[in-house]
């Protein structure tokens, strides 16, 4: 199993500390749960997207699974230790509700086009209402967003519009992940 030392070079770890909202002890902490969940030699294999389930403290965000697919190594479809430690730090509770929200928007954005249509939104709302409400509801409730005559753009949900549809203490609440820092 891989260890913090051999996962990531002290440079990587300086680099880290200034673009995350990690010091470098948390950060060695942090790697060495990702250890646990890539057990290669080097921990250079990265974690498949389904095994990240396994992990306790995602159980209660609904868009972890969206969020990690935008740091995912895309020819192996694992996450490597670098973008795990970035993940946490974007849902960490020390990460601003902007920065939250505008990686949530982005990493629904399937378009890349900067807004949100109609399946987009059914996804985004599917995930936050399932299972209490069926997709009949969900369905009415995207079209009727859609139809807003406020919208910037007709039938679409920019960014703007975004953080009106959802609240700064909703982002905070299901968007946010703090792992165990027993450091």
């Amino acid at each position: 199993m891989g260890n913090a030392d051999s996962v990531l070079s002290p440079e990587k770890i300086a680099e880290l500390e200034k673009s995350t909202h990690y010091n470098a002890k948390e950060i060695k902490h942090i790697v060495s749960h990702y250890a646990q969940f890539d057990q290669s030699t080097n921990g250079e294999d990265g974690i498949p997207l389904e095994k990240l389930s396994e992990i306790p403290e995602l159980c209660g965000c609904p868009f972890y699974e969206r969020i990690a697919y935008a740091y995912i190594d895309r020819p192996t479809m694992r996450l490597k230790a670098e973008a795990f430690l970035k993940m946490f730090s974007l849902l960490s509770s020390r990460a601003s509700v902007e920065e939250k929200s505008k990686a949530l928007f982005n990493s629904l954005d399937c378009s890349h086009d900067g807004t949100l249509g109609f399946d987009e939104l059914f996804r985004f709302y599917k995930s936050v209402l399932s299972p209490t409400f069926d997709d009949d509801y969900i369905i009415d409730l995207v079209v009727r967003i859609l139809q807003r005559s406020e919208l910037q753009e007709q039938h679409r949900v920019s960014y703007q519009d975004f953080q009106k549809l959802i609240s700064s203490e909703e982002i905070k609440e299901k968007m946010t992940v703090d792992l165990q820092l027993d450091v």
